[in-house]
């Protein structure tokens, strides 16, 4: 049974952009630029796009040769770092 809930929203103050291998997250709430890596920057313009951890899921199963245990172990690693920082609204 999936416990994680399916809607996602990055909160208004959230500015991410791909630089590179590597994306920026900035959190203008607070003093602090996030480095994250091209996946987590995928990640979150899928959020922004779809607004589903199912719909995200999805689809990086389709964009990435990987095992779907792990991608989905990885997801959910990423939306726990972002809500404990407030990222998720």
């Amino acid at each position: 049974m999936d416990t994680h809930p399916d809607a996602l929203t990055i909160h208004p103050d959230i500015l991410f952009r791909q630089v590179d291998d590597e994306g920026v997250v900035v959190d203008q709430r607070q003093p602090e630029v996030m480095v994250i890596n091209g996946q987590a920057v995928k990640i979150l313009e899928l959020i922004r796009e779809t607004g589903s951890r199912k719909e995200v899921l999805a689809a990086l199963v389709r964009t990435y040769n990987g095992d779907p245990a792990t991608i989905t172990s990885d997801l959910d690693e990423f939306l726990v770092t972002l809500r404990e920082r407030e990222m998720l609204v």
